[in-house]
Order: structure tokens, then sequence, then C-alpha cells
């Protein structure tokens, strides 16, 4: 009985999508083990790395690359540190 199929690095350290694992050469039956989650339809990444705000952005901007995100989205994606900014309390 054949081992696990070996997984390109490629698809280890972030989302991807579908079409990137077909040009793998990395299976639907393969992503459809447990070894991959689907952060957004169309969109796998490894089950070793946790689920979290940056990684389904960065989900959203593989299949919609030129998609701004607003509001309290962007606040939590743009981390702020110090002040540095002008006016307000404590700005500089």
């Amino acid at each position: 009985m054949p081992g696990p199929v070996a997984i390109p690095p490629q698809l280890l350290d972030g989302p991807f999508t579908l079409a990137r694992a077909d040009e793998l050469g990395v299976s639907r039956k393969v992503l459809r083990g447990g070894r991959f989650w689907t952060p957004i339809a169309g969109v796998r990444a490894a089950v070793a790395l946790p689920d979290s705000l940056e990684l389904r952005a960065r989900s959203v901007l593989l299949l919609a690359p030129h998609v701004t995100f607003s509001h309290l989205t962007a606040a939590r994606l743009c981390p702020v540190a110090g002040a540095g900014f002008g006016g307000g309390r404590g700005g500089g």
C-alpha cells in the first residue's frame, strides 16, 4: 500500500487556490483528505496553519486580488506600533 502523497512545500506555508494545487500536481482527492481545511470556497490551507483573520484575508485576495478591506477588518489587519500619527491624543 503506497504512503501519503508528498505535498509541495509551496502549499504548506499559506493559503492556496485549487488551481495552484492542480498546477503542482496535487489532486482534489488529496485536498479533501485530513491535511487541509477550507478558509473560503476555492481555497485550501494546511491544517497546521491556524484559522485567523489574516489567513482568511489572504485567501480572499487569492481569488479577488483587487479587493480592499475597510473599517474594522482593515483596522485589525493593520497593526499600529506606537502612535506616530499626527493629531489626536498622544500623536506625533
